[in-house]
């Protein structure tokens, strides 16, 4: 990119970051304590958006694992405490993003490309991380314990929810370890899933089967 050309690009950006309306924070807050590192549902309304804004308690607090949450509340495990900011102001949202399009849009995407090219030219593409696709979709098994079905979903980046008898818990996949509330399961692929054990009582194993024709 020449000197004339990145000097126009930056300045149409300058404009476009002068001209956007930043997104209002939402001001909805929601504390929320796992009493005795028990689990804990706090309700309210997240519109698919929750941040930890301050932690009460010595516990650490890890999203996926000792909190998360879902479109009716918050969920806290394992001792966390701490207080989450919930839901976000889609108006402001969509008025950032019609003037990020209107003004920046090609702009954007040329510098973006032309970043890339080079780094390309520099750098060669190397393998990606390996990540484990076996276990990525969506997944029922019956859990004998609980006499009852569990379906689970997991997204490929390791966060996962369960549903069964109506209740929604979210989770987490890491390596070959799958947690979901207090249970940690050791996970191994199969034909047309995975089994899970759980590490605290290997007596208990949930076949997990794929559901749908792909990953």
């Amino acid at each position: 990119m020449n000197t004339v050309l990145r000097r126009s690009v930056s300045s149409v950006l300058i404009a476009a970051m002068a001209w956007v309306p930043f997104p209002a924070m939402a001001s909805d807050k929601v504390n929320c304590e796992s009493e005795r590192g028990r689990y804990n549902f706090c309700r309210a309304d997240t519109d698919g958006e929750v941040k930890l804004v301050r932690e009460f308690s010595n516990n650490q607090c890890r999203e996926g694992r000792s909190w998360g949450y879902e479109n009716r509340g918050v969920w806290v495990d394992r001792g966390c405490s701490a207080q989450f900011r919930v839901g976000r102001d889609k108006d402001s949202d969509k008025k950032a993003a019609i003037a990020v399009g209107v003004v920046g849009l090609a702009v954007i995407a040329a510098m973006a490309a032309n970043a890339n090219n080079k780094a390309q030219q520099e750098n060669p593409p190397s393998q990606p991380r390996e990540v484990q696709r076996w276990n990525a979709g969506e997944f029922s098994a019956f859990d004998s314990r609980q006499k009852a079905m569990v379906k689970l979903t997991v997204q490929a980046d390791g966060r996962l929810s369960t549903y069964s008898r109506g209740e929604v818990q979210s989770g987490s996949l890491q390596d070959n370890a799958m947690y979901i509330g207090n249970a940690r399961f050791r996970i191994e692929p199969q034909a047309d899933g995975f089994l899970a054990t759980d590490q605290s009582d290997t007596s208990r194993q949930l076949r997990f089967e794929r559901q749908g024709s792909g990953r």
